[in-house]
């Protein structure tokens, strides 16, 4: 298992910021790791909502079915995703600040199958993949 986890500060509030972020969908516009995002019904969000996703991982498309497992408004979030090479738990943790919100987005990657072996040389681009969605997020929250 790789464990990728950022926290930085954001000035917006905790409840915006919760908000923003439980509509899994807007992953596409802060994560580069993540070509395109749809919910499969039209509510807010809630504990079984279901995300299609496919993302990108050295320019390569693969399918990603993510479910929200976990809410705890506005404190937590969390998301379960399941695609043929590969299993996450993104785990997103909100904290009031003073100047705003201190958001904490860990994500725990298992692989599958074969993949699974290369799970050691790729942990430098995981890192790097997790990075630029912690400063992607940081950013839509700004």
């Amino acid at each position: 298992m790789v464990r990728l986890e950022e926290t930085f500060t954001v000035p917006t509030s905790i409840s915006e910021a919760f908000a923003y972020t439980t509509a899994f969908e807007n992953i596409q516009d802060w994560d580069p790791g993540v070509e395109s995002s749809a919910k499969r019904d039209d509510g807010h969000a809630h504990v079984g909502q279901v995300f299609d996703l496919i993302t990108l991982f050295k320019g390569k498309p693969s399918a990603m079915t993510y479910e929200t497992i976990q809410i705890d408004a506005p404190h937590k979030v969390v998301f379960r995703g399941e695609g043929d090479n590969l299993t996450a738990i993104d785990t997103i943790t909100f904290r009031e600040i003073e100047s705003g919100t201190e958001v904490t987005y860990v994500a725990e990657l298992t692989f599958k199958g074969w993949v699974r072996f290369m799970e050691r040389p790729l942990r430098s681009s995981l890192n790097s993949l997790g990075e630029a969605a912690a400063n992607g997020l940081a950013q839509a929250l700004a």
